[in-house]
């Protein structure tokens, strides 16, 4: 039996190398015994879900990240392939990184699949001249509403989305995908003791500019923590929710001008 090791793994996405420090697939089935009437036991089970799979990804920022655009763009779909492994159709549900001080940024990213992993794996090594590695140094950030722009120690950035397989009678792959919550979350860690707190969240805007790529927050402050130990500096955390993504709607007319109660307007 053949023994492969990191060597002989290289992983694309949508057709587009990189590469990974660590890639994980797992896949699980939701089954349950048949218990009949007068039994303690069963000899049969039966399948109450679907596959669901899930196929972890942990990447340094080199360049232009192939993930990136399926932050704002969740409902398209993503195709993986890992040396012959393949992910057909997946959607990215969670994305994450943080950055500090003297180090490259690292991202931690999960696709979100359901069905079975297709093809076969087959050893090969992908070439390649040394990355251009993201760091700490080579970003840029801006925020507004918080005194934390000059002062700031680190920050962690995280994207989630939740999704739900809906499945037609007889068959064993999802007819379609709704898309539920989407969050966005800014944690910074800073200096500053200025920053109000307020119990209805302070509005706040932040952008950060990592190599070629960007990532915009506009939400909510909702935690403030600050904490000093002996020795050290006074360190104040900070967390910053968004639920939306983009701009908010702005209504520029309504029609008709006068409606009579329980009418419709548009």
């Amino acid at each position: 039996m053949p023994y492969f090791n990191y060597n002989n793994a290289k992983i694309s996405i949508t057709g587009q190398a990189f590469m990974a420090e660590s890639v994980g697939i797992s896949l699980q089935n939701s089954i349950s015994p048949k218990i009949l009437l007068n039994r303690r036991s069963s000899d049969d089970y039966v399948a109450e879900d679907g596959v669901k799979g899930a196929l972890s990804l942990r990447y340094y920022l080199t360049g232009i990240d192939p993930l990136k655009n399926f932050i704002k763009n969740e409902k398209d779909s993503i195709s993986v392939n890992f040396n012959g492994l393949g992910v057909q159709s997946g959607y990215l549900t969670s994305y994450s990184f943080e950055a500090s001080p003297y180090s490259s940024v690292l991202i931690d990213a999960e696709i979100s699949f359901f069905d079975n992993v297709t093809g076969s794996f087959f050893a090969s090594a992908e070439s390649s001249s040394p990355p251009n590695f993201s760091t700490f140094n080579s970003l840029s950030f801006d925020v507004s509403g918080l005194n934390v722009n000059d002062n700031s120690i680190s920050f962690s950035y995280k994207y989630g989305s939740t999704i739900e397989p809906l499945y037609k009678v007889g068959q064993v792959t999802p007819r379609e995908i709704r898309f539920l919550e989407k969050s966005q979350n800014l944690s910074i860690k800073s200096y500053s003791l200025e920053n109000t707190f307020s119990y209805t969240g302070k509005f706040i805007t932040a952008s950060i500019n990592v190599g070629s790529e960007s990532y915009d927050v506009k939400g909510l402050l909702t935690s403030k923590d600050t904490s000093v130990g002996f020795g050290e500096k006074i360190i104040t955390s900070l967390e910053v929710n968004q639920n939306t993504y983009g701009n908010k709607p702005i209504v520029t007319g309504v029609m008709p001008s006068s409606i009579a109660m329980g009418g419709e307007i548009t």
